[in-house]
């Protein structure tokens, strides 16, 4: 009987705390601090016990959206560490305050618990950034006034590489934008106007990018800008102007542009960054190749397919396949092959020759120490015996060809064109994969000379 009166009045008391907080929350909606005051006098402990409900929301979360100054303060006189809980999008009271332009909760915030401003939520973003995306120029003001570095916020990223001057460019945020620009130039830091983001672009590109006139011409007037990102325009700012309106039109197009830079990068950056000890590995395997490949051709040539005569001979013998008259003497040494299908051999001379000698040149230049161990020189040499084994490979089937005989050529075509059908698809794949290589190496390093220059220039301005 007592136990069961004892879980009787647990249960009541559950429900009465329930009840509290659906009452707190609603206090919160509504902003009524009169409600909050009962309540917690009811319940002292009702703040308390906000960490063990499953609501990532806590009351001060919807105040603080919903702009509710009074309220705010309240709950911060009584319970000043809810300032640092985050919701399940990992957003602190003062993301949603900072976000919905309360610029007074975002003071009250701020004073309560000042790391915040540095608080990042699931996307990176600091209040900042939520601030300057939605236009907040008052909540702008009030953060960088009361951060002792307003610089390292107006520089720190969000998981997409964009820094907050960014931002108000993306998002089309003027004046927000001044007012950061302007707070950098009184800090001295008005060099870090011209930071780049995870895609290499100053604000001063993406507001050309984005055809955004008044953004580009305000940014046109600051100094360090203009000498920064636009140095390479002339001195007229309607060049600019011009650039701009021959630009994509919308957001849109430039976020395509960036993903597909982004999967140029994923799928051939992995290609072209091997591993430290790629150059040592790779000199092995070539010189090893190279090797092999040498040998094998030089005694295709000695022992070539169907043999030499090993004595003159006359070709007074019967064979279908021969192809000179009977008065030719064939001299001991000579190949059979060359005799009974020139044609044949030749090409298979040819192959021979040319993988014979592409092997002797990997080789050479591998044992004299040229060129140098770097990984584009490694990257050639590995062509070259690429198209050393493709010559390997031919040689094999015309000398497969020259010692078959007629009735099992025929049966064997079929395997003969498949084969090399085969091999000159794998080759022109090979072909292909590697001029991207190769392209992407050139225009890499056509970017870097061009940095370079653009940087040398700049360097003789000062």
């Amino acid at each position: 009987m007592d136990i069961e009166m004892g879980d009787a009045i647990i249960s009541r008391k559950r429900d009465c705390e329930d009840d509290n907080r659906k009452s707190l929350y609603e206090a919160a909606m509504l902003g009524s601090v009169d409600t909050f005051d009962a309540l917690l006098k009811a319940d002292p402990l009702i703040l308390d016990r906000l960490s063990l409900t499953s609501s990532p929301e806590t009351p001060l979360h919807v105040a603080a959206l919903l702009g509710h100054l009074d309220f705010t303060k309240a709950v911060l006189n009584h319970r000043p560490q809810l300032a640092a809980e985050l919701d399940a999008q990992r957003c602190s009271p003062l993301h949603l305050a900072a976000a919905n332009g309360h610029a007074e909760v975002v003071k009250v915030l701020l004073d309560a618990y000042p790391d915040a401003r540095s608080v990042c939520d699931r996307e990176g973003r600091t209040p900042l950034h939520l601030a300057a995306m939605r236009g907040r120029v008052e909540v702008v003001k009030e953060l960088i006034i009361s951060s002792p570095d307003p610089t390292r916020g107006s520089l720190q990223q969000t998981l997409e590489g964009d820094s907050v001057l960014h931002l108000c460019v993306k998002y089309n945020q003027l004046d927000a934008l001044k007012v950061l620009v302007n707070s950098l130039a009184e800090d001295n830091e008005d060099l870090l106007l011209n930071s780049r983001d995870a895609e290499g672009n100053t604000m001063f590109h993406l507001a050309v990018l984005l055809k955004q006139e008044e953004t580009v011409r305000f940014l046109l007037s600051v100094p360090t800008v203009r000498e920064g990102s636009a140095s390479a325009l002339p001195e007229d700012n309607s060049i600019a102007l011009n650039v701009m309106h021959q630009s994509p039109g919308n957001f849109k197009s430039v976020g395509k542009r960036e993903q597909m830079s982004r999967c140029w990068d994923k799928l051939v950056v992995p290609l072209v960054n091997y591993p430290t000890n790629w150059i040592e590995d790779t000199r092995g395997s070539l010189m090893t190749v190279a090797t092999l490949i040498a040998g094998i051709t030089f005694d295709s040539v000695l022992s070539p397919p169907g043999g030499v005569w090993q004595e003159d001979t006359t070709t007074g013998f019967t064979c279908s396949r021969l192809k000179r008259d009977d008065n030719i003497t064939c001299l001991a040494g000579n190949a059979v092959a060359a005799y009974y299908d020139e044609p044949k051999y030749r090409y298979f001379m040819v192959c021979n020759t040319m993988a014979f000698m592409g092997s002797l040149s990997v080789l050479f230049l591998l044992i004299s120490g040229f060129p140098p161990k770097n990984k584009f020189w490694m990257w050639v040499l590995t062509m070259i015996v690429c198209i050393t084994v493709s010559f390997l490979g031919f040689t094999f089937i015309i000398a497969m060809i020259l010692v078959s005989p007629d009735q099992a050529l025929s049966k064997l075509r079929v395997v003969i064109r498949g084969s090399l059908s085969s091999w000159s698809t794998l080759v022109g794949i090979l072909v292909i994969f590697n001029a991207v290589i190769l392209a992407y190496l050139i225009l890499k390093w056509t970017k870097s000379r061009r940095s370079a220059a653009r940087t040398s220039r700049k360097a003789w301005a000062h």
